[in-house]
């Protein structure tokens, strides 16, 4: 298997997306660190979780935009599992609202999870592969509201443009230390968060995509695989859309 023994930390990884992207590492054989403030569909007694020997999932609800929680918590992994060799990161709100009327609350609070939580983890874990010589791989999940914008999601929109920008950023930075970093642009995809969107938006959306149907997690998850893998050992500082053709 492609990821056995490998060892693989993914934050948002309690539902929706991380969750699936998590499920399918597990699979290939990997020891995964799951890091969510909502954990608990882990503790669930599921008949995936039955199948996966315990010694090979670690769980976090740590702060991922506390810096020496941070520190803490991947050293904690680092003593289980041994290294690191792959970090995504997932974890991402939106607090939703027109700009004008925005709070600044609402404005830092996006900020901090969806781009300061990933600079962090990122620092701190790309510090250790260095230092192991690790040619690991980094993926962060961005939006195609990063790079095209949505209505009432400036904050959100903006964060993620700072995460697809953090992504090129630290691709050159890292690369002399065969460190590879990428991101995926999902678009519509099917996740707790687009559940609470109005029936009629998301058949408006729908009618705009080109293949006619809102992404599975698991089309995010295949991504976030392929550029973690071996398949992808020649690319770096690239995004894969996931969108259905929505932004050709």
């Amino acid at each position: 298997m492609e990821f056995q023994d490998k060892v693989v930390v993914i934050t948002g990884a309690g539902r929706g997306i991380g969750l699936e992207i998590a499920r399918e590492f597990l699979l290939e054989g990997s020891k995964t660190a799951i890091i969510d403030m909502n954990i608990d569909i882990w503790k669930e007694n599921d008949q995936f979780i039955q199948n996966i020997s315990r010694d090979r999932i670690f769980l976090s609800k740590v702060d991922i935009i506390n810096s020496e929680l941070v520190k803490q918590e991947v050293q904690a992994i680092i003593d289980n599992f041994g290294r690191i060799d792959i970090l995504v990161n997932n974890a991402g709100i939106n607090r939703d609202g027109l700009m004008i009327k925005m709070s600044e609350k609402s404005w830092d609070d996006v900020f901090s999870v969806n781009l300061k939580g990933p600079f962090l983890l990122t620092q701190t874990i790309s510090q250790h592969m260095i230092d192991n010589k690790i040619e690991g791989a980094i993926v962060n999940i961005i939006s195609t509201a990063g790079k095209y914008g949505n209505f009432g999601q400036a904050n959100y929109s903006a964060s993620k443009a700072g995460l697809l920008a953090f992504t090129k950023s630290i691709a050159r930075e890292l690369a002399r230390y065969n460190i590879r970093v990428n991101a995926v642009m999902p678009g519509l995809i099917e996740t707790p968060m687009t559940q609470k969107m109005r029936n009629d938006i998301i058949e408006k959306r729908i009618n705009e995509i080109p293949l006619k149907r809102i992404g599975k997690p698991n089309d995010v998850a295949q991504a976030v695989k392929f550029l973690a893998s071996s398949h992808s050992s020649y690319i770096t500082g690239s995004v894969i859309q996931v969108d259905g053709g929505l932004r050709m």
